[in-house]
């Protein structure tokens, strides 16, 4: 159980370093809308874990699976297993309270 939680410390610090080049992206507010509307490819108003991965490949971040997901669950701030829009802004907004990658 100690070597499993290290590992999500140690891939949790990798995936920090790659989630602040990620942020320091500058897009406009039309465009964080238009990001989200094209990865919320069912129309469920929220981002899904695989529409996730989608967006990751297109902007190029090269993440290992399990830093995709502590990515994907830090910005999941309400825990309802879905990205919706406040929280995918929030994270382009550079969000003092995603600096700490906190799950």
């Amino acid at each position: 159980m100690l070597a499993v939680g290290v590992a999500y410390v140690v891939l949790g610090r990798f995936a920090h370093g790659k989630m602040v080049k990620l942020r320091s992206q500058k897009f406009s507010e039309a465009k964080i809308k238009s990001m989200f509307s094209k990865y919320d490819q069912d129309g469920s108003e929220s981002i899904e874990f695989e529409e996730f991965k989608n967006l990751l490949t297109d902007l190029e971040v090269e993440l290992k699976p399990q830093e995709a997901e502590l990515l994907y669950l830090s910005l999941d701030k309400d825990m309802n297993r879905g990205i919706n829009l406040e929280e995918f802004q929030k994270f382009y907004a550079n969000s003092p309270e995603l600096d700490t990658f906190i799950i």
